[in-house]
């Protein structure tokens, strides 16, 4: 009897011993969303790890577990805080964890009664600036089937609003919206927008926007000057950049909206800046005109300089085209000055300099090249003159030479430091992953005999204008950014994978297009060849793509960057697709010399 109990006793603590080890070894992970996270989206991804051979749950429905204990997937959310189940078994053992999010959903249509606005849909929402002819609108929501006029400050009274059919407004009725043409009655004035609202029931509501009125004048125009270089925009709100601007650059402003200050460039063209980029100048401050010259030359180890006096610093835009190539730069408020043009006696890659006065407020110079490739260009104003300044190609010495021996690289490991990038299911961390990939390929280019460097060689964090510091600092001609992807809240993440490179200026390009294949090649989803302004590769003093090796959002992508060659791989891959670029160099030279 007593061995009897002995042996059930030892059966008894193996049992246990063994669902204890299993218990253990059971786990869940949660790695995105963080917990009591805001999101706006209507369905969330999630994301997180498990054992491997558990069964999964979410909110107690049946998700994949993938084989190295990766699960994703999406869930609907309600207005308002969500409880998120997860649950994990495995044998007898259960593990759970719950996650709360708080979802601030989509405006949805408010109900006829009681007859009410919502406040926060009130637009404008900050100052409007505008000069008379210009149009004001004025939108909000507000119960359905209703009538609505709003009225200005001193001004126009019950200016009608319409509420527009819901095929223009994602599906919600009760939008209404009125537009006006301000005229100079009230010019200088700071003035209230009033809006009232009559719903079926007969109540009415009068609310005020947040945002105010201010009529400019034409008979005192508004200048100001920028305090920092920054960047011009197509559109009040949104949009997209137009092009850098420095500082110290004088501008006709004719309007606000949306933050921005509107920019008048020329009679036709309008641009936008942030508000805050700009100190205001007092009122009577001339409007920026200038002359400019023609250019005199100069040079140094690294750069072609083309130096024009001007009176004072100008709104510009530069582009780069080719066949032949060429920058040209347009430069609004400028007039031409006496044509004198003295091509220097030294070898320079400039064939041609033309000037284009179109209309009286904006000039074009046109600066045509020889070479094959661009490798940067700066533009800057310095003590009233403006200096077009075109990097010089390095020397590329014919085949079968190595056509990496006289160019700069430097490397940028994305994010480190307190920057974690993305984190994948199973909790790698981006910032590791792209290291590893940037030491990789550093090796290569060193065992090539380039000459390289790294942004980062630890897990410092370093801003994005320090990264390009660094380039500039070591006179880099290629700058090559590292990253791994993921994607926003709302995507697919069993869908959205692959391999990608991303650039931004036209003379970049050629070296997406030589990396990207050889990328592909490795057995990557092919994600594409993206442009985009990243801010490394709005950089026009450099060749400068960032290269994004695969979804970290992906549990497919995700195992392929757990495999131990993966930041070998993609090294040797941005290494060969940098070689096809230069040896590509190399034979339009031996064809030009030929």
């Amino acid at each position: 009897m007593k061995r009897r109990k002995e042996l059930l006793f030892l059966f008894f603590l193996l049992h246990f011993l063994g669902m204890n080890a299993f218990t253990q070894d059971l786990f869940i992970n949660v790695t995105y969303p963080a917990s009591n996270d805001t999101f706006y989206v209507d369905r969330l991804r999630l994301a997180g790890s498990t054992h491997p051979k558990a069964a999964l749950s979410i909110n107690k429905e049946t998700v994949v577990v993938f084989r190295n204990g990766a699960f994703v997937s999406r869930i609907d959310l309600e207005p308002g805080w969500n409880e998120i189940l997860f649950s994990s078994t495995l044998a007898d053992s259960t593990v759970q964890d719950t996650l709360r999010v708080f979802h601030i959903a989509r405006p949805e249509t408010l109900s006829q009664l009681p007859t009410r606005i919502d406040t926060a849909s009130l637009e404008p929402g900050s100052d409007v600036w505008l000069l008379p002819g210009d149009k004001l609108n004025v939108r909000m929501m507000a119960s359905p089937g209703g009538r609505a006029v709003f009225s200005i400050e001193d001004g126009m009274k019950n200016i009608p609003m319409t509420e527009l059919p819901p095929s223009r407004t994602n599906g919600v009725e009760g939008i209404y919206h009125g537009v006006v043409q301000v005229d100079d009655a009230n010019a200088n004035k700071n003035l209230a927008i009033t809006v009232e609202f009559k719903g079926v029931d007969g109540e009415k509501v009068k609310l005020q926007p947040s945002g105010r009125l201010y009529v400019m004048t034409d008979v005192l125009p508004l200048v100001g000057m920028t305090r920092e270089k920054t960047y011009l925009w197509n559109a009040g709100e949104g949009g997209t950049i137009l092009g850098g601007i420095p500082d110290s650059v004088y501008l006709h402003i004719v309007g606000r909206v949306g933050g921005r200050n509107k920019i008048k460039l020329s009679r036709n063209r309008f641009a936008y800046i942030n508000a805050m980029d700009v100190h205001l100048l007092p009122v009577g401050t001339p409007l920026p005109k200038a002359q400019v010259s023609t250019p005199s030359f100069s040079q140094n180890k690294e750069w072609y300089r083309l130096i024009m006096a001007i009176g004072q610093p100008l709104p510009f835009l530069i582009h780069q085209y080719d066949h032949p190539l060429r920058l040209e730069l347009t430069l609004f408020g400028a007039r031409q000055g006496y044509q004198w043009i003295t091509y220097p006696n030294h070898e320079t890659p400039i064939s041609n300099i033309s000037w284009t006065q179109e209309g009286s407020d904006m000039l074009k110079i046109i600066v045509e090249l020889e070479e094959k490739q661009l490798w940067g260009y700066t533009l800057e104003y310095d003590d009233h003159r403006l200096i077009l300044a075109i990097r010089k190609p390095p020397y590329i010495p014919p085949a079968p030479a190595n056509p990496l021996q006289n160019v700069v690289f430097v490397i940028d490991a994305g994010h480190g430091g307190e920057e974690l990038g993305a984190v994948s299911s199973t909790g790698i961390m981006e910032k590791e992953i792209n290291l590893k990939m940037a030491r990789a390929l550093y090796r290569k280019f060193e065992q090539a005999g380039a000459k390289v460097f790294l942004t980062r060689q630890a897990d410092t964090t370093l801003s994005l204008q320090a990264r390009l510091d660094i380039a500039r600092l070591k006179n880099a001609h290629i700058f090559l950014c590292l990253h791994n992807n993921s994607i926003g809240p709302s995507s697919d993440p069993i869908r959205v994978r692959g391999t990608s490179v991303y650039y931004y200026n036209h003379y970049s390009r050629g070296l997406a297009w030589a990396i990207y294949p050889h990328l592909v090649d490795l057995g990557l989803a092919p994600f594409g060849r993206v442009f985009t302004p990243f801010y490394v590769t709005r950089a026009t003093d450099i060749i400068s793509v960032l290269v994004e090796g695969i979804f970290m959002s992906n549990p497919e992508d995700e195992m392929i960057m757990q495999a131990d060659e993966y930041a070998d791989d993609i090294a040797i891959a941005t290494f060969k697709g940098v070689s096809d670029f230069l040896e590509s160099l190399q034979r339009k030279t031996d064809d030009q010399d030929g």
